[in-house]
């Protein structure tokens, strides 16, 4: 999603670091057939969403859902790769959990045991490709941000998604299978999470062109989403060969996340709470409540949703384990600092050369002084504004006094600072 409100949510949806929820073990006969473990190259096997499978579902509308606890490693698999395209690390998510929720290290990591045990495995079990920038590098933004919440393997293989197959080469068979309409659909579907709506677009090359038109996209990425659909057989094709091992490493190894999902099909049997607080927290109300639901685990704080197209009210949801605990954990409150404050402080020259050095580590007055090539007193003088604008901390070690950079409040400043500057009016 492009634009504002709308963009806040799906990168909500699919962004927001939160833990995964232990589940414990169930005796319930009816779920025993959903929780089947995957042979080594075995994709999730479940019926189509047209299936009989949906027979419980309320086509009156309800909030009524089927969960089933079977991984999707082609999803996971995509979603590793997504991560390390784009330098990030499931270490990363747990540091950003523990900064904006009110928990602690142990007990969130404790909840990420799974997803942290599956990248080790990946990291460990296979070699990056060299095309991995191409084909799971995040798409950029005008102003220079990037769009998170997808990325050219998502296009490609979006209407997998709806449903689930026996083995990749099936997923791939499929893919190839589709018609021109179809491919064009899946793109533009995946697209209009960036806050457009697809009704006003036919599904067609021109169609596309206008759709890319309304979206703040760079033109480089316009010019990689007119590659997808013009070579999209080679993506498949490609791609698929490109997760091939980790699709199958992360099928091999079902015991690393099976407990996290003894209890999934009965926990997550009505996502009700989880759609409610997702739309009363951003006043939106454009999800249906009826689907199918399947787990996400690399993805632990993701929300992912395909729409049935024979059915537009009917979903196949893909839900980070931890969404729900996650929505029980307050969010710390935001640091009191003052953006105005800083900035003036920052405006010497002097002061914003010592932040930079400080950035490489603490450092006492005199060095300051010696490597600045400035006197004490005047170290002294600077380092009094920017521990009053609460830019640095001090400490005493035997009899020096030691600098080093408040990185929490330079972390909340520059995201205000942000804010503030893509805020009409700086309002």
């Amino acid at each position: 999603m492009f634009f504002a409100e709308r963009q806040q949510v799906v990168r909500f949806f699919r962004q927001y670091s939160i833990m995964i929820q232990s589940c414990c073990p169930t005796n319930d006969p009816a779920n025993a057939r959903k929780n089947l473990p995957f042979s080594e190259t075995c994709l999730p096997k479940a019926r189509l969403l047209s299936d009989p499978l949906t027979d419980k579902i309320d086509k009156s509308g309800g909030f009524v859902m089927n969960a089933y606890a079977v991984v999707n490693p082609l999803l996971e698999a995509i979603y590793y790769f997504k991560m390390k395209a784009n330098g990030e690390t499931q270490a990363q998510v747990l540091d950003r959990v523990l900064k904006k929720r009110i928990t602690t290290a142990g007990e969130v990591t404790d909840f990420f045991g799974p997803a942290f045990e599956l990248e080790k495995l990946l990291d460990e079990g296979i070699v990056l490709p060299e095309r991995i920038s191409e084909f799971f590098g995040y798409f950029k933004f005008t102003d220079g941000s990037d769009a998170t919440s997808t990325c050219p393997a998502i296009l490609v293989f979006l209407n997998s998604f709806r449903r689930s197959f026996t083995s990749l080469d099936e997923v791939k068979s499929a893919m190839l299978a589709q018609t021109d309409e179809q491919r064009l659909s899946g793109i533009m579907k995946e697209l209009t999470t960036f806050n457009v709506s697809l009704n006003d677009f036919e599904p067609t090359l021109d169609g596309l062109l206008e759709l890319l038109e309304q979206l703040p996209l760079t033109e480089e990425s316009r010019w990689r989403i007119l590659k997808i659909y013009k070579h999209y057989n080679e993506y498949v094709c490609d791609i698929c060969e490109t997760v091939r091992p980790a699709v199958k490493l992360i099928a091999d190894n079902s015991a690393v996340y099976s407990d996290v999902l003894r209890n999934f099909s009965r926990d997550y049997a009505d996502i009700t709470d989880i759609l409610k607080y997702i739309c009363g927290r951003f006043h939106i109300d454009f999800i249906t409540g009826r689907g199918v639901v399947y787990p996400l685990i690399i993805g632990n704080g993701n929300f992912f949703t395909v729409a049935d197209p024979a059915d537009s009210e009917f979903m196949a949801y893909y839900v980070g384990v931890g969404v729900r605990p996650m929505m029980h954990v307050p969010y710390r409150e935001r640091l009191s600092i003052d953006c105005d404050e800083i900035l003036r402080t920052l405006a010497d020259k002097n002061r914003m050369k010592i932040m930079q050095q400080l950035s490489a580590g603490k450092s006492y007055g005199q060095e300051l002084a010696d490597m600045l090539g400035l006197s004490p007193n005047t170290v002294s003088h600077h380092m009094n504004k920017l521990q009053k604008s609460g830019l640095t901390t001090s400490t005493l070690e035997g009899c020096k006094v030691y600098y080093k950079t408040n990185e929490e409040v330079v972390d909340e400043f520059i995201r205000r600072l942000a804010e503030k500057l893509k805020t009409k009016d700086g309002q």
